[in-house]
């Protein structure tokens, strides 16, 4: 998916008789993205990310678990293309101090310049 676009993960469970529960994760452990996405229809099946970052990047893992206790987990990866980002600055060149003082010439006696 492209930087800033949305995306739709579905939970599709062939199983027939009771009760389940669908939970979604990321692979890696980090919290689905705060405040950018949702998990909605019929037994939590859908999960949306909205305004995808390049931190969202992930396996993202839906995990079914019955009534009984039993469950199951399958996982689909989201990778984030960022080929549409403006090229990033190049940062400038560190500072360096510099002591001029005027007036007096003075002589180092180490190699290499002024002290």
């Amino acid at each position: 998916v492209e930087l800033g676009d949305s995306v739709s993960f579905r939970c599709l469970v062939a199983y027939i008789g009771g009760q389940y529960v669908i939970a979604w994760s990321r692979q890696s452990g980090a919290p689905l993205p705060p405040g950018r996405h949702s998990v909605g229809g019929r037994h939590r099946r859908r999960l949306r990310l909205y305004r995808a970052r390049i931190d969202d990047a992930d396996d993202y893992v839906c995990t079914v678990q019955t009534a009984s206790g039993s469950s199951v987990s399958a996982s689909a990866r989201l990778a984030i293309d960022s080929s549409n980002l403006p090229p990033q600055p190049t940062p400038a060149p560190p500072l360096f101090k510099i002591r001029v003082s005027l007036g007096r010439s003075q002589e180092s006696r180490r190699p290499g310049g002024f002290v």
